[in-house]
């Protein structure tokens, strides 16, 4: 996470404390560029500024208002109420579209700022982070907005962008998100409004080089420094899973309990659904790790090839779903939906469950006869592993280890 926020004459200046990740063996370099500052919306213009802009819940709308604009006569109104206590109000502002024209590489770009203004006589919540291909909403930081004008900058850590994304090209977009205020009446809701974003050059541009290192047939084990990037969540809540890599050498692992790999597994702690809406919970193994293991076979090896992997669940025999996505036919979301979805396996309390894939089973037919098929093989994506929602009681922890290819 970066922190960083700066203040103008007519701005409050915001407190926000910086996490700072280190990426062991990734290097950048910088190159002259003739970059300029982005002005990506400054609301303006209903087109594309609002109707580009994707959003999740909340309420949104063009405020004309010299008040709450510090460029022109007009900003985004931002509402973040709904209807459940752990939906999430946000909004992706683009860094690509091929309607409108553009791409923004973020190797070229230092920072993101933007303005905001808190109509609230009390402080309030906002994050902004990267919305990256291969994990959704991620590497965020949380900003204390107070009343009135916030001046917010957004740094970008483009070894950490790198790790999530796979690539510093074709990011998504940038997203702001806040917190819900479990309701759609106005007199009870934050109100915020945004103006003037914009992206910073760099004095050059950043090169960064490629840290996933494979061994023959391996996928992710957890044994490698940067493996810890390569597994993220997504969960339509406010509870997300607590992850970290453990190492039984540390003593951080249940007794007896050992990982079917090396010394270190991932260990993922969840937590009870708070309200009555559906969270739809899992992790996410990033597409560039996949990626870089399917294409390493063979023609004829994968034809023989599984993706296998090892869970231990330590408080409850759970079911577990897995789903595969291929970049040609699909995408995976909220509602669990990929382009092959494995429904189980089934993991018995207190022991390790060894599952295992065909790559020619992913690429099968799904569904009714005429269905498309995917290709899993030829455009490999993401994998993930979701599990039910639970209500009550405490959290419950599972283990992940030795993601990997086997050959019948």
């Amino acid at each position: 996470m970066k922190k960083r926020i700066l203040s103008l004459c007519l701005a409050t200046m915001v407190v926000a404390t910086a996490t700072t990740a280190w990426v062991s063996n990734l290097t950048a370099s910088a190159e002259s560029a003739e970059n300029k500052e982005v002005v990506l919306c400054d609301f303006e213009k209903m087109n594309p500024d609002v109707t580009n802009l994707r959003v999740g819940d909340g309420l949104w709308s063009l405020t004309r208002s010299t008040e709450y604009a510090t460029s022109g006569k007009y900003s985004l109104k931002v509402v973040p109420g709904a209807y459940f206590d752990n939906s999430v109000p946000y909004f992706i502002v683009p860094l690509t579209s091929a309607y409108y024209g553009f791409n923004y590489n973020v190797s070229e770009y230092i920072s993101m700022t933007a303005k905001v203004y808190n109509e609230k006589t009390t402080n309030v919540k906002m994050k902004v982070g990267i919305s990256t291909t291969a994990m959704g909403r991620c590497l965020s930081t949380e900003y204390e907005l107070s009343p009135g004008w916030n001046d917010v900058l957004y740094s970008f850590n483009h070894s950490l962008i790198m790790m999530y994304n796979g690539s510093l090209e074709d990011i998504p977009g940038i997203y702001f998100e806040f917190t819900s205020c479990g309701t759609r009446n106005l007199a009870d809701s934050d109100v915020v409004y945004i103006d003037e974003i914009k992206l910073n050059p760099l004095d050059g541009e950043v090169k960064i080089t490629d840290v996933v290192k494979l061994d023959p047939y391996e996928i992710c084990d957890f044994e490698k420094s940067y493996q810890q990037y390569v597994i993220g969540w997504d969960v339509y809540a406010d509870t997300p899973p607590e992850t970290k890599i453990v190492d039984v050498r540390k003593g951080e692992l249940p007794d007896g309990v050992l990982p079917t790999s090396g010394f270190r597994c991932l260990q993922v702690e969840t937590h009870p659904r708070t309200s009555g809406s559906a969270t739809y919970p899992k992790l996410i193994l990033k597409n560039y790790v996949i990626e870089k293991a399917v294409k390493a076979l063979t023609e004829e090896e994968k034809q023989r090839a599984y993706i296998c992997l090892d869970i231990y669940s330590k408080d409850v025999t759970w079911n577990f779903d897995t789903g595969f996505i291929d970049s040609k036919n699909g995408a995976m979301n909220s509602l669990q939906i990929a382009t092959t979805l494995f429904w189980g396996p089934t993991c018995p309390k207190g022991e390790w469950k060894h599952v295992r894939y065909k790559l020619t089973d992913i690429d099968a037919p799904k569904g009714d006869k005429g269905s498309k098929t995917a290709e899993f093989m030829q455009y490999p994506d993401s994998m993930c592993l979701s599990w039910p929602d639970y209500f009550t009681g405490e959290n419950r922890t599972f283990y992940l280890d030795n993601v990997r290819i086997e050959l019948e």
